[in-house]
């Protein structure tokens, strides 16, 4: 077993940014939005999570705004805490903040700047490397111990694509943390336990190597946001499995499945 290939780099970020987390929506591919539930302000087409994931989401939104020229690198730095700290409210106290020409920051101005195309070169380049790199980070703990069942399914290249798309797809969700995650268990130890938070708790198993897939989708379906959001958790992996059927290209502007051009 080796670490995830630069071809399925290609694949996770189709999977994840053009099909579960911006295909359906009428939201620019790289705008910051506001929160949704308990989550908070998010950016670009992974909706990075300032929130949940504010090193992250902070950075990618940092660089961004710089990029556009609109923002210099402590303004740009001031909105990000001011979007961080307005956790999961809509209102965002931007106080003092002006941008590079002395005028007030609100959203429609950090989305004007987000639409430069400097500053969507910049998003889409660092949004892909970075969920690219953290989904192989994750998923380096199933390669460094696989279960058994796991290593044999493995072995199959065809079966590994769908598997790390379906991994991909649970690491953009959940955020995986080696060590606390019960997908990683699922995949390392055979055995992980899903749901709970007022939703049933679910132990599901691996029973063999043609099992795996399955079991990873028979996890998916058992945790809380799926057992609250049956339909949707049924189009994210319905659509995992079409761009591993197809292996279509992303369709984000400018963005080939390579690098920007």
């Amino acid at each position: 077993m080796t670490k995830i290939s630069s071809d399925f780099s290609d694949s996770i970020y189709i999977t994840i940014v053009q099909y579960n987390e911006t295909g359906n929506k009428n939201i620019s591919y790289f705008s910051i939005t506001p929160p949704e539930g308990n989550g908070g302000w998010t950016i670009g087409n992974v909706q990075w999570d300032l929130k949940t994931n504010p090193q992250d989401a902070g950075k990618i939104l940092r660089d961004s705004l710089t990029a556009s020229g609109n923002f210099t690198t402590e303004q740009a730095e001031a909105i990000r805490n001011a979007l961080t700290d307005a956790g999961s409210n809509s209102n965002v106290n931007f106080g003092n903040i002006t941008d590079s020409n002395g005028r007030p920051v609100s959203v429609e101005s950090i989305n004007s700047a987000l639409s430069t195309s400097t500053a969507e070169q910049t998003n889409a380049i660092e949004s892909r490397d970075m969920f690219v790199q953290n989904t192989e980070n994750a998923f380096q703990a199933v390669v460094d111990n696989p279960n058994i069942f796991v290593s044999q399914a493995m072995e199959d290249p065809d079966t590994a694509v769908l598997l790390k798309s379906f991994f991909a797809d649970y690491n953009n969700q959940y955020h995986i943390t080696p060590g606390n995650s019960p997908m990683i268990d699922l995949l390392t130890k055979g055995e992980g336990t899903f749901g709970g938070d007022g939703t049933p708790v679910t132990t599901i198993t691996i029973n063999s190597a043609t099992d795996v897939i399955d079991a990873v989708k028979r996890a998916i379906f058992a945790t809380k946001y799926a057992v609250e959001n049956p339909k949707d958790a049924g189009r994210r992996a319905a659509h995992v499995v079409s761009a591993w059927l197809h292996k279509t290209r992303c369709l984000v502007p400018g963005f080939d499945g390579a690098g920007y051009v």
